[in-house]
């Protein structure tokens, strides 16, 4: 009984901060799912017309929302665990850094994270996209392939750029991801004609 008191009164203390996350990841959420519908199935002038709306519309968002996340972070020193805000809550923190593109940022809070996975504190497919963006940013292989960034053809498939290829579905298991099959599956469908991201294309010109 004491423990369901104890537990209860951590969220009424964070509700309010809980209740502003959570917005903020719907609003995430939504601007990317209504474009990347659109995308899906575009030509490439759509297409080039689609990246404006991004640029002019979408980006202004994600900059607010990471401005804010910056200050709440600013004010406590640990990520936001799963038993003070609730899953929803720091699933959206966690969604506003990863798509922040700010490889500062995205490092601060991974090493945040770390302590929390052993308590189940944190969600560990959190970490491992986390983990995966950063690596890409910095040209390094991916550990748990979450960032679909390799094309045969139109479709998507298992990066190149990858750690132990051999125990790559047994390390994304143990962080509670989908089979590498699953998830490609998965990529194709949401995002239509595969498309390598500039950041990947700069690495193969680099190389």
């Amino acid at each position: 009984m004491r423990e369901a008191e104890r537990r209860i009164a951590v969220i009424e203390t964070n509700q309010a901060l809980a209740a502003e996350l959570a917005g903020m990841g719907a609003v995430d959420q939504l601007v990317r799912n209504r474009w990347l519908e659109l995308r899906k199935t575009a030509d490439e002038p759509t297409r080039a017309a689609l990246q404006d709306v991004w640029d002019r519309r979408i980006r202004p968002i994600d900059e607010a929302h990471v401005a804010r996340l910056r200050t709440l972070l600013a004010a406590r020193e640990t990520w936001f665990s799963l038993s003070e805000v609730g899953p929803q809550a720091a699933q959206a923190a966690f969604l506003i850094v990863q798509h922040s593109g700010d490889i500062g940022l995205q490092k601060q809070v991974l090493a945040s994270m770390a302590p929390l996975l052993a308590a189940d504190e944190v969600d560990k497919g959190d970490y491992a996209l986390l983990w995966d963006r950063i690596a890409v940013t910095e040209g390094q292989p991916q550990r748990y392939a979450t960032q679909g960034t390799d094309c045969d053809g139109d479709r998507y498939v298992t990066p190149r750029d990858l750690e132990d290829p051999a125990g790559l579905d047994a390390r994304r298991a143990a962080m509670g991801l989908d089979p590498m099959s699953e998830y490609l599956a998965e990529q194709n469908r949401m995002y239509g004609r595969c498309e390598v991201p500039p950041v990947m294309r700069n690495r193969r010109k680099a190389g």
